[in-house]
């Protein structure tokens, strides 16, 4: 089984849509996890010789109360939705685009006649049943990137074990060989150069090469959400899924842009489709420009600058009061405000940008004789992203959420308390001093303003590998 974290992020809500800003992301112990078997039907049904260009697969999802079935087709390489399907473009979405990578990196006999049983287990702290309806509603925790990265790095590792990978762009080569008089000079370069690149050693044993797993699953899984929410997000949940808790700043716009084109132009044709699926590899795991930008959140600038683990002295919890809001309509808010007032809000931005950077790096260092100076520059964080709220008409800090948040962070033992990402209704944070007793007196407080602790815990471990018992 593979499995992803959820995440909470800290600071650099909106900021962190920008390349220039970071954000502080922390990684959470509830976990979504995702486990393949594959059969080969061929076998079972005792069928030789057989001409069907498809794989079926099925996804159960028991705390969603999901169970579907799908087919996907070879050769157009369309993943076939049954008309009375529930409808979740994240794993239809997901599923489509990683066969079509595992097709491509093996060959579509690696997929033909097989049956792929998914399985996708969640912790219950990603969602919560309202009132007598046992409504489920997501608590705001990433449970979709979870998802999303869990499948596509499931997926990848999956068939990574059971084939060995072909060499890139075999077929190509072959083709363009046959037309070798057509070719220009800088055709035959590109020629020879594919030729000496083998996809071997892309995928390697997770123990081994953690690391390269690890920038695989993130570039690829990255795009998937993308297609997923039809447009090109910071990708920090993402980030933290494969990669647990560290300082986040956006690297792949560019790139996911022009791939996100390619792929609306690729549905016209399936010439088009087999095009985009060696352009994806091509582009997210050879480009030496991403390799150079994305090679792991972690290590692709200094990593004593990004890595963050939580000082033991503190401790992280969250809570719910039974609200939440839906964060696209306030990102397109603070955007549209951002481009018709570009001097203010830069100003605004630039100046919450220093903020996050130096609170990032006092709880990096983190010193009790440093606390106060944590609080006062919180403070100026949420003053910040509550002006940033009302110029944009977005509710990044309720009022409701400012008047209780206010009475959380004057309690001596709180490091921080605040709206988590883009804030709203959603669930809020809360570091504090670790002890019994802080604990007990703040978990009152929440209880006296009907709000309720979520599941969860701070575990700093990203993307794992579960072996399955026999």
């Amino acid at each position: 089984m593979i499995s992803c974290p959820g995440k909470v992020l800290i600071t650099g809500a909106y900021l962190i849509l920008e390349s220039s800003y970071r954000g502080l992301v922390l990684s959470l112990d509830s976990r979504i996890g995702v486990t393949i078997e594959c059969r080969d039907l061929e076998k079972e049904e005792n069928q030789q010789n057989s001409n069907t260009e498809s794989c079926k697969i099925s996804v159960d999802s028991p705390i969603l109360n999901f169970l579907q079935n799908y087919e996907y087709d070879l050769s157009s390489r369309k993943l076939v939705v049954p008309s009375n399907a529930v409808p979740n473009s994240f794993v239809e979405k997901t599923l489509e685009y990683t066969i079509g990578i595992v097709a491509e990196l093996y060959g579509i006999t690696s997929l033909k006649n097989q049956m792929i049983n998914i399985k996708i287990t969640t912790d219950k702290a990603f969602y919560f049943s309202t009132s007598k309806e046992e409504k489920i509603t997501k608590t705001g925790l990433g449970s979709s990137a979870a998802m999303t990265t869990a499948l596509c790095g499931a997926l990848l590792w999956k068939f990574s074990n059971l084939h060995k990978p072909k060499t890139s762009n075999q077929e190509d080569l072959q083709e363009k060989e046959k037309n070798t008089e057509k070719n220009t000079e800088k055709e035959k370069e590109k020629i020879v150069e594919l030729e000496s690149r083998e996809i071997e050693n892309v995928f390697m044993k997770f123990g081994e090469k953690k690391q390269r797993y690890q920038d695989i699953v993130f570039r690829l899984s990255l795009f998937a959400h993308c297609l997923a929410q039809g447009k090109i997000g910071s990708g920090f949940d993402i980030s933290s899924a494969v990669y647990g808790s560290h300082c986040f700043q956006r690297k792949t716009q560019t790139i996911l842009e022009k791939l996100l084109d390619l792929y609306q132009s690729s549905e016209e044709t399936e010439k088009s489709k087999k095009h985009f699926y060696k352009e994806i590899l091509n582009q997210l795991l050879f480009n030496p420009c991403l390799a150079e930008n994305t090679k792991s959140m972690k290590s692709s600038q200094n990593l004593e600058d990004t890595h963050f683990d939580m000082p033991n002295e503190l401790e992280l919890i969250m809570a719910n009061d039974g609200m939440f809001t839906k964060t696209t309509g306030m990102v397109r808010s603070v955007l549209k405000w951002k481009k018709t007032d570009p001097v203010s809000s830069l100003k605004l931005w630039n100046q919450l940008g220093e903020l996050n950077e130096e609170f990032f790096l006092k709880m990096k260092n983190f010193q009790i004789s440093g606390l106060s100076e944590i609080k006062s520059l919180f403070s100026k964080i949420r003053k910040l992203l509550k002006q940033m709220g009302e110029n944009s008409k977005a509710e990044i800090e309720p009022d409701s959420r400012t008047i209780f948040l206010d009475k959380l962070n004057k309690m001596p033992q709180i490091v921080a308390a605040g709206v988590s990402g883009a804030g709203g209704y959603d669930s809020i944070f809360l570091i504090y001093m670790k002890s019994e007793k802080n604990t007990k007196a703040i978990n009152q407080v929440l209880q006296d303003n009907e709000f309720k602790l979520l599941p969860v815990n701070y575990e700093n471990r990203g993307i794992l590998l579960h072996p399955l018992k026999k």
